[in-house]
């Protein structure tokens, strides 16, 4: 759902628990019951498509960054380096070439 939700904008709590015919509250314990919650998980769900859209597209930071519900690209590239430990760059050209290492 929360993928579903990335296409459309950004991603909201209260928009999943209706879906799911519960209360934001009830899905937050929920989530917390599991070990995880909302913004975890929505944050993993943008990881994931940032790295498939880095790994898969020419696509500029930018467009990646708008793509995702990011309000502007610096956002991004902040996630990606906290992620990788390296900057959009430096994470597509390990990508195409393992054996190097970046300087």
């Amino acid at each position: 759902m929360i993928a579903d939700q990335l296409q459309d904008g950004d991603p909201s709590l209260d928009a999943t628990a209706r879906e799911l015919t519960m209360s934001p509250r009830t899905l937050q314990r929920r989530l917390q019951a599991i070990g995880t919650s909302w913004r975890q998980e929505a944050e993993s769900v943008r990881r994931e498509n940032a790295m498939r859209l880095i790994r898969d597209t020419a696509l500029p930071v930018q467009s990646v960054a708008a793509r995702l519900g990011y309000t502007d690209a610096r956002a991004l590239r902040r996630a990606l380096r906290r992620w990788t430990g390296h900057s959009a760059a430096e994470f597509r050209h390990r990508l195409l070439d393992p054996g190097q290492t970046c300087a």
